[in-house]
């Protein structure tokens, strides 16, 4: 099935196009998991008149669900009251019960509610327009009614979006998008599989959607409630505890309707992140209670860190010495590895201490050694040295502190680019393209996919494997890692690829440090991204620095920053596999005048090939 071509001037329809294939596609793959109100859908609608049809598409593509209808105007489409009328006749808009009056004010601007309230003499002076609205329902004010219709068969078209593209995020223009080369996706084997095999997979799927978006809108609130004030906040705007309530009551009714673990396993990782992502909200709370079962029902990353903090916070040093060891015994992220090793390397110095003074505890019984054994694939190099630089001068606070590093660099004689995640990621993305876009089961399901389905599942790297490691034998041919990143950069520049950022850099970029580097690192490097794509794949240094032919990787923190977790990581690995990298400190030189304690130092440790 070929996709229309997208031309508004010789096809003023190519929205209807696009829709047709769509729904041509789901009913194609899709068909056996339809019931009788979708198979309905289908028919009345291929039935209707052309100009209807495209109508309803019109204002499915437009945000709702209620339209005026004397502000309905598209000249391509002929008869638009014949229209509006073919549509309600067959259940595709509603015209009747819509007279309440918060609906005939929804559809109305600023200016008309104005209007109103200036009609009724009401004082409005330089209210918003939900301030304007709750005036005028509150005033019992007549509203003059317009004629307003609703869109029909909303949640047949929310099941076919979710069937086409897989998830709720992608819409229709998706297709234009990709026409017009905004948004260009490769050309892959679509999977003869479908991602949905059961009506219920559809079902979760919806249903998570939906308690997803609720749980975004009550986040926000809850994130803005909780932010401590400054002082110089009003009172009127401060929060009481009275609403902080409400919120907390709100997300009580949103994790009771949590359905249970759907069997899908791609829709199992979105039930995580949901999760995760109410139990964070019940922390802002104070709902440790609350959080503390949700994390334990998270099966991915970071649950089990998050849940060891609540028990370190209510001093249940038990329960997390029991969680630590099964971190490290079965551990999923390489964080987790380091965050379980320092938990416990803690506990047994502190009950090593409380030993001398009092008899043994239950706790100093089960204390383990410190060290286990990693999962295949995983690696800590906790121990590597981060080489670290304090530097100052007079900071800009306009100006990004990373763009004034580098014309600190300038300075010193070196040049130096903003890369962070980027020029790794598109590194591996240019070089193993045909692999990350190849045939593989469970892939690729519809034409209009960032990336294979299974990126973040667990199985990527094993289920190229063979691909992967025979690419990388050829890239320590010498010249092959440059001749590959400018053939595949030519000739797929602009297309969507979820490791290469277009924009960002240029192919004379790449090939710089690929001149440079040494080959095994970097297939190192690769191998640690494949390990853990979804954590992997952030936390590079900011910069790349040249001095000549010799480059440094550089992480830079302005006053007051600090080194996050994962990006030590990637310091200590770089610096375990030989790659020259550190973290640059840089301070307010009018600040440190005043502070004769500081000055700018460099520790390091050898390193071959430091600037």
């Amino acid at each position: 099935m070929v996709a229309p071509a997208i031309d508004p001037d010789t096809n003023p329809l190519y929205y209807l196009d696009n829709f047709r294939y769509l729904v041509d596609f789901v009913a194609e793959r899709y068909h056996s998991l339809f019931d009788d109100r979708e198979s309905l859908f289908l028919r009345r609608f291929a039935q209707l008149p052309e100009s209807a049809q495209a109508l309803y598409v019109r204002l499915a593509e437009r945000k709702g669900p209620y339209f005026r209808v004397d502000k309905l105007d598209y000249a391509e489409i002929p008869g638009l009251k014949a229209s509006v009328a073919e549509l309600s006749e067959h259940g595709f808009v509603i015209a009747s019960g819509l007279d309440q009056v918060h609906i005939q004010l929804h559809v109305r601007n600023k200016v008309e509610l104005f209007e109103i309230a200036r009609s009724a003499q009401l004082s409005s002076g330089q209210m918003n327009r939900d301030q304007l609205v709750s005036l005028i329902i509150d005033s019992g004010v007549a509203v003059p009614l317009l004629e307003i219709i609703r869109l029909g068969y909303l949640d047949v078209l929310d099941r076919f979006y979710l069937l086409f593209f897989g998830n709720s995020s992608q819409k229709l223009n998706e297709l234009v998008l990709h026409e017009i080369g905004v948004m260009r996706y490769e050309d892959y084997a679509i999977d003869s599989t479908n991602l949905f095999a059961q009506r219920t997979n559809v079902d979760d799927a919806l249903c998570l959607n939906r308690i997803s978006r609720l749980a975004k809108r009550l986040g926000a609130e809850i994130m803005r409630a909780t932010r401590k004030p400054r002082q110089s906040t009003p009172v009127s705007e401060r929060v009481y505890p009275l609403f902080l309530s409400e919120l907390s009551t709100q997300l009580d009714t949103i994790i009771e309707i949590l359905p249970g673990r759907p069997t899908a396993k791609f829709l199992s990782y979105q039930y995580d992140r949901l999760l995760l992502r109410l139990a964070g909200y019940c922390e802002r709370l104070d709902k440790t209670g609350v959080a503390c079962r949700l994390y334990q029902l998270a099966l991915i990353p970071p649950s089990r860190e998050k849940l060891a903090r609540l028990y370190l916070r209510a001093n249940d040093l038990e329960a997390l010495t029991q969680l630590c060891i099964a971190m490290l015994a079965d551990p999923k992220t390489e964080a987790e590895v380091s965050f379980a090793e320092k938990k416990l390397a803690k506990i047994t110095a502190n009950h090593a201490t409380d030993s001398v003074v009092g008899p043994v505890g239950p706790m100093q019984r089960v204390l383990p050694e410190v060290r286990y054994g990693i999962k295949p694939g995983f690696s800590t190099v906790a121990n590597n040295e981060v080489i670290k630089e304090n530097i100052s001068f007079n900071i800009d606070g306009q100006a990004s502190i990373e763009a004034q590093v580098i014309t600190w660099y300038g300075e010193q004689g070196k040049s130096a680019q903003f890369v962070e995640n980027h020029l790794f990621t598109g590194l591996l993305g240019l070089t193993c393209w045909d692999i990350i876009f190849a045939p593989v089961p469970g892939a690729f399901f519809h034409p209009f996919q960032r990336g294979p389905a299974d990126l973040y599942s667990g199985a990527f790297s094993s289920q190229r494997g063979l691909a992967f490691e025979r690419r990388f034998e050829q890239l320590l041919a010498k010249g092959q890692l440059i001749k590959l990143i400018t053939a595949c950069f030519q000739q797929k520049y602009g297309r969507i690829n979820p490791f290469v950022h277009w924009r960002r850099l240029e192919l004379a970029d790449y090939c710089r440090l690929a001149e440079a580097i040494d080959p095994v690192a970097l297939v190192s490097v690769f191998h640690r991204m494949l390990n853990d794509p979804v954590h992997h794949c952030s936390g590079f240094p900011d910069l790349v620095v040249w001095h000549e032919d010799r480059f440094e990787l550089v992480e830079v923190k302005g006053p007051g920053d600090r080194l996050q977790d994962h990006q030590r990581r990637w310091l200590a690995y770089f610096s375990h596999i030989g790659l020259p990298a550190r973290v640059l400190y840089v301070a307010d030189e009018d600040l440190v005048s005043r502070d004769s304690g500081f000055e700018p130092r460099s520790d390091s440790v050898s390193v071959d090939a430091t600037i």
